[in-house]
């Protein structure tokens, strides 16, 4: 099987899309989260369903933010063991490099949101 560089560019910079959008769907959950635990007050005080769903929304953003991590650490592996294959070009390959420090550069972007509630009291969240 050999290598379409310019496929794989064009999927490198699909996935660097979705990571940049991801991470703004990440960002405004975090604001919705916080700007509802401010407006609920007093009653942050007290479980409700409403606790679950959001851990449960929290706990799936994280997980998808850890599955960008390991693809972007596998699509590094692939490009390192390419360096040694004289099937790419040298200019492929620094178009790749480059792409790839661009999705690095977004999958870093995303933070954890917030951490899901441990019992008890409300839900808390944090910046990671």
């Amino acid at each position: 099987m050999k290598l379409d560089p310019e496929v794989f560019l064009a999927q490198l910079n699909e996935l660097t899309d979705i990571t940049d959008d991801f991470s703004k769907a990440q960002s405004d959950l975090q604001t919705v989260i916080s700007d509802y635990w401010t407006s609920l007050g007093e009653l942050n005080q007290f479980e409700g369903p409403q606790n679950a769903v959001i851990a449960d929304l929290v706990t799936a953003f994280n997980g998808i933010k850890g599955s960008f991590e390991h693809l972007a650490i596998d699509l590094r592996a692939t490009f390192d063991g390419m360096a040694n294959s004289d099937e790419v070009s040298a200019s492929d390959m620094a178009s790749i490099a480059s792409e790839l420090e661009d999705l690095d550069d977004s999958v870093d972007s995303i933070g954890d949101i917030v951490t899901p509630p441990t019992g008890g009291g409300g839900l808390t969240y944090t910046m990671v």
